[in-house]
């Protein structure tokens, strides 16, 4: 267990430090292109599309520190509906549900990848795949994060059920 919780803090750390400095990259390019077009006249295809790539990578490790969070949007409908100790089944039903789907999702987008991969990108002249990976790997993080919340849920449900002395 000790081992699994290293890897989780050794990626919570990894995924905080690569996209504050995607951000980085991100803001320094577009203040450098901004002023090398305007002020100089000079603009690079590369440049342009480099920026576009590193804001993809952005949202899609952004995404994965949401669902870490558990700051992204979800709809709560379901699990507001249910009674106080029925939430968690809900709940651990539900992400259970959105594991399945991102996984699948990862699964698939790899045969998409692998048909439409190959081309390249016109600046950076750079195979898309490259690009593409993104997804599922983001994809993957997601559902790592998401695996997580629903066995920390049920830690401390034991733990609780423990401390009341077996009873439920």
């Amino acid at each position: 267990m000790k081992y699994i919780k290293d890897m989780f803090k050794f990626l919570d750390k990894f995924l905080e430090i690569f996209n504050v400095s995607l951000m980085g990259i991100m803001a320094v390019s577009v203040i450098i292109t901004v002023f090398m077009r305007y002020v100089l006249n000079i603009t690079f295809i590369w440049v342009e599309e480099l920026i576009t790539f590193v804001f993809i990578a952005t949202t899609y490790f952004g995404i994965v520190l949401c669902v870490k969070e558990k700051e992204h949007i979800e709809i709560d409908f379901f699990r507001n509906l249910v009674p106080g100790k029925l939430k968690i089944i809900t709940e651990s039903i539900i992400t259970t549900i959105v594991v399945f789907t991102l996984v699948y999702l990862a699964v698939i987008s790899f045969g998409w990848i692998d048909k439409v991969g190959n081309t390249l990108s016109s600046g950076l002249k750079l195979k898309y795949k490259y690009v593409y990976i993104m997804m599922p790997i983001s994809f993957i993080l997601s559902a790592l994060y998401e695996i997580r919340s629903i066995i920390q849920k049920w830690f401390v449900v034991k733990v609780q059920i423990e401390k009341a002395g077996g009873r439920t």
